[in-house]
């Protein structure tokens, strides 16, 4: 079964602007992301999937809550990957 909190936390992590809002597109450049803190936490521009994901091998076996798709049975959480995009578009921890 999919986890249900794992599911919230990533659709939650949409509304707040992963992959929709405007600042997060602005920072998209040929497919990748290119927030300051996003580069410096993943060393390089970040690859995203469709514009709006990580791909899920992203960090190996650590995948992070805002990969392209969940394994069954697993709960996933915010990896400071996830959390350094959310700063680039101006939230604080």
């Amino acid at each position: 079964q999919m986890d249900f909190v794992s599911v919230a936390l990533h659709e939650l992590g949409h509304v707040l602007g992963f992959g929709t809002a405007d600042p997060f597109k602005a920072l998209v450049v040929d497919g990748k992301f290119t927030g300051a803190k996003a580069v410096g936490a993943f060393g390089g521009p970040v690859p995203l999937v469709n514009g709006a994901h990580f791909p899920n091998d992203i960090l190996g076996a650590d995948r992070p809550l805002m990969d392209v798709s969940d394994a069954l049975g697993t709960r996933y959480v915010p990896k400071p990957l996830d959390i350094a995009v959310f700063q680039d578009l101006g939230y604080t921890f």
